[in-house]
């Protein structure tokens, strides 16, 4: 009996603690970067928006404190303002960004703080606290983390939430890939009339639904370009038959 006691207070205990586990987990407040992630294909130089948000679970809000990791080799900042759901709660507020370094990480770090003033000065999410406009530089993925965060109510408590960053792709290539075949050094023996089969991996663009093609460029000259280079643009397979009439004997290049 003792025994089956024992195994009926520890399944309560387990049930239990789950409970508690999926409760704090399913009213846990979030605050995110939107969008993530974001796409840029223009020139450099142009200009985009993130939004700071907080969702439906967020609820009671009075400060809102979020350190972003900015990568100033491409990106810079051009105006932030605070989002609709503190600057049109009917509040008085207060509202500041400020780029700081971190000495000890060596990152530049986006502050963004908001808070609302007077008693029982609250709004519940889900909205947007802050917006903020940048500029591209150089391209690029960028890491837009949230390194640190803090939200509280009107009592000045800590609010638990999460936080989720973003991913900027900024005019980015597409994935690096290896030549395959012939390999270096290869020596090949071939008569008029015959072809050369190149072939190498495939790419994949970060970009959805962009598929990725290929310029096969070949020479009798390391240098490329070079005035007896002959390119072959926008090709969607991963092979190439070089007519074995384009090239002379001795050395090619691909």
């Amino acid at each position: 009996m003792n025994l089956k006691r024992s195994s009926y207070q520890t399944i309560i205990s387990y049930l239990v603690c789950l409970m508690l586990f999926f409760s704090a987990q399913a009213y846990t407040a979030e605050i995110y970067l939107d969008p993530d992630p974001t796409y840029l294909t223009g020139t450099i130089g142009e200009e985009f928006q993130m939004e700071l948000k907080v969702d439906a679970n967020t609820l009671g809000l009075r400060l809102f404190q979020v350190y972003i990791k900015f990568e100033s080799n491409y990106l810079d900042t051009v105006s932030s303002e605070l989002g609709p759901l503190f600057d049109l709660s009917g509040f008085s507020k207060y509202y500041n960004m400020k780029l700081v370094y971190d000495t000890v990480t060596a990152d530049s770090i986006l502050k963004v703080e908001g808070l609302l003033l007077g008693p029982n000065s609250v709004v519940d999410g889900p909205g947007t606290v802050a917006i903020i406009n940048f500029k591209t530089t150089a391209p690029g993925i960028v890491d837009m983390s949230i390194l640190d965060h803090t939200l509280t109510d009107v009592n000045n408590d800590t609010i638990p939430s999460t936080s989720v960053g973003a991913t900027i792709y900024i005019n980015t290539p597409p994935d690096d890939f290896l030549l395959l075949t012939p390999t270096e050094g290869a020596v090949i023996n071939k008569f008029p009339g015959d072809s050369v089969f190149c072939s190498w991996e495939s790419s994949q663009s970060p970009y959805p639904g962009e598929n990725v093609l290929y310029d096969f460029e070949y020479s009798d000259d390391n240098t490329f370009p070079s005035p007896n280079t002959i390119t072959v643009t926008g090709l969607t397979d991963t092979f190439y038959y070089i007519p074995v009439d384009d090239l002379d004997n001795g050395f090619v290049f691909w």
